[in-house]
């Protein structure tokens, strides 16, 4: 069984399939029209990206020309002046920022789930678009839903030092979304460590060992085995999970002791899967 962060929206225990199974929405990150294709075999019907909205109109972002790519890959059967967007949901790390943050805000401050965010590309006779609402929406229920499907500020790859993550977009769209409107806006982070990922993973487990084993997992049976403190170890142990936090990620031992305790530590992944493999009452030892 294989999950990824946004796994959890197409899950029907929880709400964003069964509000927005029809409903146009938006989904940002990943490569191309990926998280599009990712969305729609969830079950949304109307999936947008930022690329649709600068092919219909370059001036919305200007600073960018859109490739070959992207001019391919874009809906044209979309009116974004006459049409609304009910949620936004960033899937992935999105590989552009600048037209992605604008987008983003365009779509939160100035549309709602009944009113269009962008404004008519057709212009009157002196070149002026048409008057358009420069008010953000703040009418409850009616705000654009904005969810992030992965909160990590930072993860680990093959550079030596950790790289910015989705949740360093976020914290860029919140930071210009304050700068301008004086507070940040009301977004929901799926993901690790949010309740909602580690409840549908639990859930899958269990569906997983019926079948499979004909049994119920007991919680503290299951590992989570990360190298993230305030993602994988604060989650799992919410979650009432064992945690193992791995010394071959983001977490380093040499900067001072994790922001949460997990049950156990491990090298590596390998000793950490040994870890759990083993009968519980022999799980004495740690590293310091």
């Amino acid at each position: 069984m294989f999950m990824q962060s946004h796994t959890v929206v197409g899950s029907r225990v929880l709400p964003y399939l069964a509000k927005y199974q029809a409903q146009p929405i938006m989904v940002f990150g990943g490569i191309g029209d990926t998280c599009r294709r990712i969305a729609q075999d969830y079950g949304f019907r109307d999936v947008l990206i930022p690329a649709d909205v600068f092919c219909w109109n370059r001036d919305i972002w200007p600073l960018h020309t859109p490739t070959e790519e992207e001019q391919e890959i874009a809906r044209k059967d979309f009116d974004f002046s006459s049409r609304p967007i009910s949620a936004a949901f960033v899937f992935h790390d999105p590989r552009n920022w600048a037209p992605d943050v604008q987008i983003l805000l365009d779509l939160v401050r100035y549309g709602s789930k009944t009113r269009p965010a962008f404004a008519d590309k057709g212009k009157r006779k002196g070149g002026d678009y048409r008057r358009h609402s420069a008010t953000t929406n703040d009418d409850g229920d009616e705000r654009v839903e904005l969810i992030f499907c992965n909160p990590d500020l930072v993860w680990r790859g093959a550079y030596p030092e950790p790289r910015l993550g989705q949740g360093g977009f976020r914290e860029a769209f919140q930071s210009l979304h304050t700068a301008l409107k004086g507070k940040r806006y009301e977004d929901t982070r799926l993901g690790k460590p949010s309740t909602e990922t580690f409840h549908h993973a639990e859930n899958m487990l269990m569906i997983l060992a019926g079948q499979t084993f004909d049994t119920v997992i007991p919680k503290k049976s299951i590992f989570m085995i990360g190298d993230n403190p305030e993602s994988d170890i604060a989650g799992a142990n919410k979650a009432g999970w064992n945690s193992v936090l791995v010394h071959t990620g983001v977490f380093n031992p040499g900067g001072g002791p994790p922001s949460h305790s997990p049950t156990f530590q491990a090298r590596d992944v390998e000793e950490a899967v040994q870890m759990a493999l083993e009968p519980p009452s022999s799980q004495a030892s740690t590293l310091p």
